[in-house]
This record gives structure tokens, sequence and C-alpha cells, in this order.
């Protein structure tokens, strides 16, 4: 009987992830996340030095590969099994342990760009506006950092985390606590939808009910896709800035 175990759990959820079997594999619509992300940044990362704050298993570690970018990538994450399950995927990877919401082990200015995608919101309440601060100032001046979190909108309802914790954010918000770290917003955007809070339940359930690995289906995988552009908040999941480091950083 699997029910007690997995009661406890969701009663103990406050934000934090735990990287089980599910989690081993970059097997999903992750690659076509990051092929709609580098559309909409138009941006070319050959020769950069990146951050990935938050890499979980390293998804787009995996896509830089893929796609034969030659950036310089170096991967951040709190969670010592996620790390290790980059390593042995890509012995050569350099991933550091880090804690987002403390000073990082970086020199300041030491990277071109950094990616914030989908982490922020697993941070303790109120740390949040604090990871941003820490980020800032491992950016060159001028540098990027991209930052995608959960959207507040009708159907955060659908998202089973919500219930039990997970913050979504509003788009003030977040432009407000890019702004207090130093960063000037350059451009935003909306995008998921029905169809990827379906894939995200499908996720859950083989990780926390079944303890198995998932992929997304091929027919749900091409109905995601297409949430993908940019379009209304009111039906979208998901919330993307685009920040400039300041040349002055007044954030402490």
């Amino acid at each position: 009987m699997f029910r007690i175990p997995i009661i406890s759990r969701l009663l103990r959820y406050s934000g934090e992830v735990e990287f089980l079997e599910a989690d081993a594999t970059t097997d999903n619509f992750n690659l076509e996340v990051y092929k709609w992300m580098m559309d909409w940044l138009n941006m070319d990362l050959t020769e950069k030095r990146i951050l990935d704050a938050g890499c979980w298993n390293a998804p787009f570690e995996h896509y830089l590969k893929k796609n034969n970018i030659d950036a310089s990538w170096v991967g951040l994450d709190l969670n010592q099994t996620a790390l290790k399950s980059i390593t042995i995927r890509s012995p050569k990877a350099p991933v550091v342990i880090g804690d987002l919401t403390k000073e990082l082990p970086f020199a300041h200015d030491s990277f071109d760009v950094i990616v914030y995608l989908q982490a922020y919101e697993h941070l303790p309440k109120g740390k949040d506006r604090d990871s941003l601060k820490h980020l800032a100032k491992l950016l060159k001046p001028n540098g990027t950092l991209i930052l995608s979190t959960q959207l507040n909108s009708p159907l955060t309802v659908l998202d089973p985390a919500w219930v039990l914790g997970h913050r979504h954010y509003w788009p003030g918000d977040l432009r407000k606590s890019a702004e207090l770290a130093g960063l000037h917003v350059v451009n935003e955007a909306a995008s998921g939808g029905f169809w990827q809070y379906m894939d995200v339940m499908g996720l859950y359930f083989a990780k926390h009910v079944f303890r198995r690995k998932y992929s997304t289906p091929n027919w749900m995988k091409n109905l995601c896709v297409k949430e993908f552009t940019p379009h209304s908040k009111l039906t979208s999941t998901m919330y993307w800035l685009r920040c400039q480091k300041k040349a002055t950083v007044d954030a402490k």
C-alpha cells in the first residue's frame, strides 16, 4: 500500500523538490522549450560563460551539446543527487553545489549569461528575491539573466503543487524583484497552458505514485509545443523575463 507514504510526503511539501527516478531523464519536451527560448532571445551563446542556476538534471546543458553550441556551461544546484545524475551522463560537465539563498561560490562579474529556469518558485518563501541579488553579483556588466517561473493565472488551480504551497507570481512582482537586484527588464513573455500542466501532472504521478521514469507522450508533446508561442497571460502558465545587469548594482 502506497497511500500513507504519499499523503505524508504531500503534507510535508513546502516547495522543496525530491530527486527521484522520474527526474533522471531529460527525455521530454525540454529540448523544445529551449529551442523556443533561444528563438525568443535571438541571442548567440557561442563562447559565453553560462551559469545554469538551479540546473537540476541539466536539460539545458543537454540542449547546448545536442545543438553543438560552443558555450562554457556551469551547473549549480543544492541537490547532490541531481548533480550526480549529470556527471553520470556528462562526466566532464562542471557542476557546483550551492544554495541560491546565500552567497554563491563564484567570483563577482564572472558570467556572461545566467539562466534561472523554473527554480525560483522552489526557494523558501521570502528568499526568492534574495536569490536574484546573489545572482546579479555574478553577472558581468551588461550581462544577461533569463528568469522563468510559474505565472498567476486562472490555470493556476490545475497545478497540483500550487495546492500544496508551490508559489506562482504576478508579472509586476517579478519585475520589481529584478529591479531591486539591479537588473533591467529588457523583454518579457507569457507562455505555457493547459496541456503543459497536464504533462506536469503525469510527471508527478510517475514520480510520487508509481516511482518510475516519465516521458511525455508524443501526442501531448505536440500540444505542449503549440503552447510555447507567447500569448495572453490569462491562458498562460509560465512567465519569462530577460534582464540585463545595470552598470552599477545597488543591491547588497
